[in-house]
């Protein structure tokens, strides 16, 4: 078969193009930098399934978040390899040596491939946290409050954080928005980021808040002035339990749909704070 005249590596700088296209093919919202911010966070997390041309087929990542916790991601094949066993070799040669017996993980799915994330590669805690799909599209921001009393917010270089949050906040493009408490502490109150997905999209990737009115104002910073949103619309996942859980979606009248899930291998950590993510990063 032809899988198996594929070789499965680590990614080079000369597959870039490759996964790009492959996700584009697909429609997968995740930005050019966004690949580029994955190899310079964990270059030897990324994996490809190439031809002896050096065609991507295939892709999977497994990226350390931290020392006892990991994130599978980009698990993809071309369509005409689907069923043909590629998909299993990916996991069976780059996830499962690269987390090892007991390393916990995370991966987010569609509802439709929930069975088999969880039957066949054992990710067996479904969060009963419920991620809101954004479809592209018009958004209203109108309706977002302009400021919040006592926090300052402001388009700002974010102070750097994890490793994956420092080169993400450096990609070109991107517009960061930060909000301080308006006293002498300066205490970070939230951020967001926002750049565009592979088709142009306004991609919302972060948003991050002490509470709900915090992430309604920083997305309307975010979005007030950006052009990729004027002009093709909003993207992104949401938390649907963030906040009151009636924010975002409802009063930009977002088209949303509920089937995204979040998958863990082992135990779903306890120091989620699901409460002040409004977006799920991507």
């Amino acid at each position: 078969m032809a899988e198996k005249n594929m070789t499965i590596r680590r990614i080079r700088q000369l597959d870039r193009d490759g996964v790009i296209e492959l996700r584009r093919s697909y429609g997968q919202q995740m930005g050019i930098g966004a690949l580029d911010s994955l190899m310079k966070c964990d270059p030897d997390g990324i994996y490809v399934a190439v031809t002896e041309d050096g065609q991507v087929q295939g892709t999977v990542a497994v990226i350390d978040m931290c020392a006892d916790l990991s994130c599978v991601m980009l698990h993809t094949v071309r369509a005409e390899h689907q069923k043909s066993g590629l998909a299993s070799r990916l996991w069976r040669e780059a996830v499962e040596p690269r987390l090892g017996t007991d390393k916990n993980a995370f991966l987010i799915c569609g509802a439709f491939h929930v069975a088999m994330y969880f039957r066949r590669f054992g990710f067996e805690v479904v969060s009963t946290e419920c991620i809101h799909y954004i479809r592209p599209g018009a958004a209203v921001i109108s309706s977002l409050p302009r400021s919040v009393e006592g926090v300052d917010v402001s388009r700002l270089p974010a102070p750097p954080r994890e490793r994956f949050l420092r080169p993400l906040l450096a990609e070109p493009g991107n517009v960061v928005v930060v909000a301080r408490r308006g006293n002498h502490s300066q205490a970070l109150a939230g951020y967001g980021v926002v750049s565009t997905d592979i088709s142009g999209c306004a991609l919302l990737r972060i948003v991050y808040a002490d509470d709900g009115a915090i992430a309604e104002c920083i997305v309307f910073h975010l979005l007030e002035s950006y052009e990729p949103f004027r002009n093709k619309g909003l993207t992104g996942l949401l938390l649907a339990g963030a906040g009151e859980g009636r924010g975002l979606d409802h009063k930009m009248s977002l088209e949303t749909a509920p089937y995204v899930n979040i998958l863990y291998r082992r135990h779903e950590p306890a120091t989620c704070d699901y409460k002040r993510q409004f977006v799920v990063p991507v």
